[in-house]
């Protein structure tokens, strides 16, 4: 589904995917930054920017990104998204 291929796009780390070494976010490194609104900025640049290129049926509406109050090295993803073309709206939640 479109949803979880827009899931893989974020977890998978740039490299990781064959013959496509450009392809996915790898939130995973953001974990290990000192995150600020400046590593909060490049990941929601990374984010969209990868959709643009690899999932342009996508439109990001709008993105939060949070430090778990409760696990200080997980982040709190929340992406309020629409397909256009098929006139669907969705978010995707998830922690990593």
């Amino acid at each position: 589904t479109i949803k979880q291929n827009f899931k893989m796009l974020i977890l998978t780390s740039p490299g990781e995917r064959v013959m496509i070494p450009n392809y996915g976010v790898g939130i995973r490194r953001f974990l290990f930054e000192n995150f600020n609104t400046g590593a909060e900025a490049a990941l929601k640049s990374k984010i969209i920017e990868q959709v643009s290129i690899y999932m342009p049926l996508i439109t990001v509406n709008d993105l939060i990104v949070t430090q778990s109050e409760t696990h200080p090295n997980s982040l709190n993803t929340i992406i309020y998204y629409s397909i256009p073309d098929l006139g669907i709206q969705d978010l995707l939640e998830f922690t990593i």
